[in-house]
Formats: C-alpha cells, sequence, structure tokens
C-alpha cells in the first residue's frame, strides 16, 4: 500500500493545484470590469461554444480558378473505401475529415456495413503509422457508445502496448466527442480501464488510461457538460491501493484537474 509520506505528497500536490485555480477565479471580477481598447471593438464576437463541437471541420470555399489537369474536391462524392485511404494522407486536414466521414457513413447501408466499418477501423489500432491509428480513434469516438464493448475487450486481451494505449484513448474520444454521455457514461468502460491501471504492469497502457480517465471526469464544463463522477473514484481508488509511482503522478494530476474544472467534485478531490 501507500506510505503516510507518500500519501500526503500527492494531497499536498492536489491542494496547490485547487487553490491555485481559487486564486484565478478570485480575479475573475476585476478581469470582467476590464474594456477592451477601441481599436479592437470590431474584432468578431463568437457566441458561446464557438468551435468543433465533434470535430466537425469547415471548409470555405474560395472563388479561383483549378489549374489544368486538377479537378474540384468535392467531399461528398467520395466513397466510403476512398476515404479510409485518406487516413493515411500527409495532411491531418484531409485525416481529420476522413474520420468524419467514415464515421458519418459508418452504418448507411445497413448493420452489415456497420459492423464492417467498425472492425476494420479496430484493425487501424494495430497498425504502426501513428498518423492512422491517431485517425481511427478520432473515428471511433465519434461512432460513439457502440464501440466501447469491443475496446474494452480488446485493451484488457492484447499483449501489444501501443494496442492497449490506442484503445484507452478512443475510450476517451468517444466521451470527448459525445459529452452528453458522460453523467451515465457506461460503467463497462470504466470498470475496464480500472482493470487496466491496476492490473497491467506497462506504464505506457496506464498512462493513457489514466488521461483517458480524466477526460471522462472533467468532461466540457465550459459548455454546459459536467464530468462523470464515477471516473474520479476509479482514480481515487487507484491512489489508495497502489504503490506505483508512476502511476501516482499521472494520476494525482488527473484528480486535481478534476476537481479544478468541477466544483461539485471538488472535496472529494482534496480528500484523495
Amino acid at each position: 500500500g501507500w506510505s503516510r509520506h507518500t500519501a500526503m505528497i500527492a494531497r499536498t500536490f492536489v491542494c496547490c493545484i485547487l487553490v491555485c485555480s481559487a486564486s484565478a477565479y478570485s480575479f475573475a471580477p476585476v478581469l470582467r470590469s476590464l474594456k477592451a481598447p477601441a481599436s479592437v471593438s470590431s474584432c468578431r464576437r463568437f457566441p458561446a461554444g464557438h468551435g468543433m463541437r465533434r470535430s466537425a471541420l469547415f471548409v470555405k470555399a474560395q472563388e479561383q480558378s483549378i489549374p489544368e489537369g486538377f479537378r474540384e474536391f468535392k467531399a461528398e462524392e467520395r466513397t466510403l473505401e476512398e476515404w479510409f485511404a485518406k487516413l493515411a494522407d500527409s495532411r491531418s486536414s484531409i485525416r481529420q475529415m476522413a474520420s468524419i466521414k467514415i464515421a458519418e457513413m459508418h452504418d448507411k447501408e445497413g448493420e452489415e456495413q456497420e459492423k464492417a466499418v467498425i472492425q476494420r477501423l479496430f484493425g487501424y489500432l494495430t497498425l504502426e503509422d501513428v498518423h492512422e491509428r491517431r485517425a481511427a480513434v478520432q473515428a471511433l469516438g465519434m461512432i460513439g457508445q457502440k464501440v466501447l464493448p469491443p475496446l474494452v475487450d480488446m485493451l484488457l486481451e492484447t499483449e501489444d502496448r501501443v494496442v492497449r494505449a490506442s484503445c484507452s484513448k478512443a475510450i476517451g474520444a468517444v466521451a470527448l466527442k459525445n459529452p452528453e454521455l458522460l453523467p451515465q457514461f457506461p460503467q463497462l468502460a470504466l470498470d475496464g480501464m480500472k482493470k487496466a491501471i491496476l492490473d497491467i504492469p506497462d506504464p505506457v497502457t496506464k498512462i493513457a488510461t489514466i488521461s483517458s480517465l480524466g477526460q471522462i471526469g472533467g468532461g466540457d464544463v465550459a459548455h454546459g457538460y459536467p464530468g462523470c463522477e464515477r471516473a474520479l473514484d476509479v482514480l481515487v481508488e487507484a491512489l489508495e491501493v497502489s504503490d506505483d509511482m508512476g502511476l501516482a503522478a499521472a494520476a494525482v494530476n488527473a484528480v486535481a484537474t478534476i476537481g479544478k474544472t468541477n466544483e461539485p467534485f471538488r472535496e472529494k478531490a482534496l480528500a484523495s
């Protein structure tokens, strides 16, 4: 188990982060009272929530001639097979668009296609190319809750630590892309992640899984999506039963971040 000295260090670290956060909040009224200079009055103002909630890619059409020998790129004309090929593109914007389109099209032709696409994306998690793996992680995240059970199975069954890390990241991506799931995030996924950080003696798996638990527990409060308290519980339990210092450092940081962004969880975070 943990020594009293180690536990004290962890608790102090969490307290420091939360106190710093509280200090920052105390300056909020002062900052709000400041007025922007007249020179910036014409700056464009974005409404709350502006951004790419589901990693949507916005491409602004420009009126320009297409060079001879080339043709206009039309996303709607691309097939699913063509989008899979684009997961290996050297441009991150194209890989991102491919992930989005694969997620959108994965079940357009019925259950058989749905299963085939998900299975194929799982295969991408085993590839050596990091860009293709990351693109597959994002696509699986956008597909959503249905991919969680097989992700947990692969996380706990594979012997490849890179694949395990990709599975953990994909579980976190499901939470990030579908924040409405967070209050009722499937316990199956949380239990699988708990088993991974406690039973698998691999720092790569532990750190990736703890990071995803931090995302699930932290939520997206700025856009009205509080985190999942049960993810915090998993991290707290890991701190209580493990004497792995690498795990402790990552877990303490995740716990502190959750407590900072979710005020209702702050007392529990401090108590850890």
